[in-house]
């Protein structure tokens, strides 16, 4: 099987794309997919100028509301009527809800005689409880084989499920973000389009702001801080986020002891405040895997992480990261200050990680694992 022609063709179904960085996943793994001959396209909300995967833009780049329901729907159709006019024989989806529309949507995929590989990021819901009957019917009936980015999420997603579905299950690293790494020219770039001094030492929290993300640790860990850090918070907050929380924050900007960017980011943004920062901290309350840290990683930072299981399968204490007990904001502010009072040991995480990249999450030996999986 080494032409094009021998392999069977593949379609990614993204709907969230540019919204929260699956643009990234979906063409790191599209590309490597096309490059070992697979016939790929990607239906999302973004395209690529060139190169051999087909990009088809079919969902919109906002974040659905209820009333944009019926245009999310159609745009689900379209693209499913599109690969079966293409002869489309493998559908890759994203769960992270596991709610109707997924139900619908795995439900017609199977109706039209797609195979059926589910991505589940997420098994339970962080700001929604996850209805188990719904993702049982999924992962049961509708999905031929599921992927997963690490064993917590298979253990996770056996408890719900059951063990029967135990030899659909597959672990395959999620894949790497272009690496970057720190240098003057890079950062004094970022600082200018972000209007920003090149002192005071910044710590970063990039991502959308929710209640499991742990902000209040950080901003807690900030009044036990030297006030030569700075923080510098990117993101959209969502909908449930405590008012008290955006109430320090603001505060925090005040005495000028944050910088704050509440909005979503744009694509061609992100790396600036990757660049702009000295460290990135994830004070995490729960997590299944982070697309946020293996950002970081790629840009060079060293990173403090709340000691989830997840994080803890992913990255060696002192040796890509430093941990801290979740929700401990003494704990967490010394570790930013051994990070700060230490370049040696910053640039030694970097070169780890670096490597840690490298070696297993390259896109090309994911997609290799993903291909195991597919005709």
């Amino acid at each position: 099987m080494d032409s094009m022609t021998s392999k069977l063709s593949v379609a990614l179904i993204d709907p969230v794309g540019v919204k929260a960085g699956l643009d990234a996943y979906d063409s790191g793994l599209s590309s490597a997919l096309a490059e070992l001959g697979y016939p790929v396209s990607v239906y999302s909300n973004f395209h690529q100028p060139s190169g051999p995967v087909r990009y088809v833009k079919r969902f919109s780049s906002r974040y659905y509301r209820w009333w944009m329901l019926p245009t999310l729907l159609l745009g689900y159709r379209a693209s499913l009527s599109e690969c079966y006019a293409a002869g489309v024989h493998t559908l890759i989806l994203h769960f992270f809800h596991f709610n109707w529309v997924d139900v619908w949507l795995t439900k017609l995929a199977r109706r039209m005689g797609f195979r059926v590989l589910g991505v589940v990021h997420d098994v339970e819901g962080f700001v929604r409880p996850t209805r188990h009957n719904r993702l049982r019917l999924i992962v049961e009936e509708c999905l031929d084989q599921i992927v997963v980015h690490n064993r917590f999420t298979r253990d996770e997603l056996l408890r719900v499920a059951g063990e029967a579905i135990a030899h659909r299950i597959f672990v395959i690293p999620h894949g790497r973000f272009p690496l970057a790494g720190p240098s003057d020219q890079t950062r004094a770039a970022a600082l200018q389009v972000l209007s920003l001094p090149d002192e005071p030492f910044r710590i970063l929290f990039f991502g959308m702001i929710k209640p499991t993300k742990g902000l209040e640790t950080l901003l807690a860990a900030m009044h036990d801080l030297p006030s030569d850090i700075q923080l510098l918070i990117a993101g959209r907050p969502r909908p449930g986020t405590e008012p008290a929380t955006m109430k320090q924050v603001r505060v925090l900007e005040r005495e000028g002891r944050a910088r704050v960017f509440l909005q979503a980011i744009p694509p061609e943004q992100v790396s600036h405040y990757f660049q702009a920062a000295d460290i990135a901290v994830l004070p995490y309350h729960r997590v299944y895997q982070s697309g946020v840290l293996l950002r970081a990683w790629s840009e060079g930072l060293p990173v403090v992480l709340s000691d989830l299981p997840p994080f803890r399968e992913i990255a060696v204490q002192g040796k890509e990261a430093l941990f801290f007990k979740a929700g401990d904001a003494a704990g967490l502010a010394r570790a930013i200050l051994r990070l700060k009072e230490d370049p040696s040991l910053r640039a030694s995480l970097q070169q780890s990680a670096r490597q840690k990249l490298i070696s297993r999450h390259d896109c090309t030996a994911v997609a290799r694992e993903f291909s195991n999986l597919l005709p």
